[in-house]
């Protein structure tokens, strides 16, 4: 509980401004963007991909601009996915473990959804 607090309030020092007057700034929703970190959506449980006749379960969604493209390698396609979108399968570096797939963003402004990766682990 103490090290929540702390990491909370270490990052709300983060985001806030302390200016010359002593007012500080309340963190804008792009500073809470920066601050959260690479997750960017809910994971649905019980979702299953299969590549390569393993099944891989759903286990992160990474936002792809604050990932290095580098790192990908294409490795095939998969057989079966429990979600839409493009089924190419990807590797890691430093992940031998995982496969990933891409999903293309869309929309713009407020609805807008980032390009991201997808990351599952062996199921097994």
């Amino acid at each position: 509980m103490i090290a929540l607090l702390a990491i909370g309030m270490t990052g709300a020092a983060a985001c806030g401004d302390d200016d010359d007057d002593g007012a500080t700034q309340q963190p804008t929703a792009e500073d809470q963007d920066s601050v959260a970190g690479p997750g960017a959506g809910a994971i649905v449980p019980n979702t299953f991909l299969t590549h390569e006749g393993a099944q891989y379960r759903l286990s992160d969604i990474l936002q792809a601009d604050l990932e290095d493209e580098s790192q990908f390698s294409e490795v095939g396609e998969a057989t079966e996915a429990d979600v839409d979108g493009d089924l190419t399968v990807f590797t890691k570096d430093g992940d031998a473990e995982s496969v990933y797939t891409f999903w293309q963003g869309s929309g713009s402004g407020d609805t807008a959804t980032p390009d991201s990766w997808y990351r599952w682990e062996p199921a097994d």
